[in-house]
This record gives C-alpha cells, structure tokens and sequence, in this order.
C-alpha cells in the first residue's frame, strides 16, 4: 500500500508523490496504482526521491481525490525483467512461437507467446522471450528512458 502525498501537472506528464512501504525491491518502474480493485493510473518514471516522499511521472491524468488516499502500489517487473531491458549489449532475435506444449510468456507482460496463442511470434534472447509489443515499447521505443535509447 502506497499514501498519495500529491498530484500536480508537469507540462504533457502528471507528477505523483508516494508515501511508499519500507523493504520495496526495485525496480519501482513500471508499477500502477490500483483502488476500487482495478489498475487505476501507469507510473512510468521515478523523478525524484528525497527519502519519504517517491515522485513518479505519468502521461495519464489521474483523479485529484486520490491525494490522501491509501492505495494500492502494484509493481509490474522483477529484477531480472528491468535487466533484460536495460542491458544494451543484449541481442534479441525474432522468432516464431513455440508449439503449445512448450509456450513461453513475455517476461514484461506475461502475455502467453506460442502457436496457438494470440501472440505467435516474439523476441528470444537468453533463454527469454518478449512480445512484440513489449519488444517495440521498452526496447526499440525505450518508454521508460531506462536504456539511453535502443
């Protein structure tokens, strides 16, 4: 659980400050904030953090009533998922899915990538796969600005 500290517009991005729990693994980003059970808000960037307030930016415009609010701080990936994003001496190669029987997940999103999935085809490298989509959003397009461009 996360205490919303504040919200302010920052040009086209939205500034959220967090009141995070101690013992927090990075990495904080991506994350979201969840309330009334569902993903509420994308927390894309940490921008600052000056030991009890946690500022992230986000392109979303979340509701200003959450300012006061407990709420949900839901991180998205491990430690391994942000390396393999951020190593930029990593290779990855397109390749078709696997046959069912031997599926493998996007380990950004954990959508399922096989034959008879929706996603048939990803982006293989060290024993690990991405979605296109992922590949295009945190690779080629470095969303999160966590590789210094792709």
């Amino acid at each position: 659980m996360a205490d919303v500290a504040f919200i302010r517009a920052a040009g086209d991005t939205t500034i959220i400050g967090l009141r995070l729990p101690n013992g927090l693994t990075p990495p904080l980003v991506p994350s979201s904030l969840v309330f009334d059970n569902e993903e509420q808000v994308h927390l894309d960037r940490v921008s600052e953090d000056d030991g009890g307030i946690t500022s992230f930016s986000t392109e979303q415009v979340p509701p200003t009533d959450l300012v006061g609010r407990r709420v949900e701080f839901r991180q998205w990936w491990s430690v391994e998922s942000f390396d393999a994003v951020a190593d930029k001496s990593r290779s990855w190669s397109y390749m078709a899915a696997p046959p069912p029987e031997k599926h493998q997940h996007c380990i950004l999103d954990w959508v399922t990538i096989s034959t008879a999935s929706e996603v048939r085809s990803g982006w293989y490298s060290d024993d690990s796969w991405i979605c296109p989509d992922c590949h295009q959003r945190y690779i080629v397009d470095d969303h999160l600005g966590i590789c210094g461009g792709a």
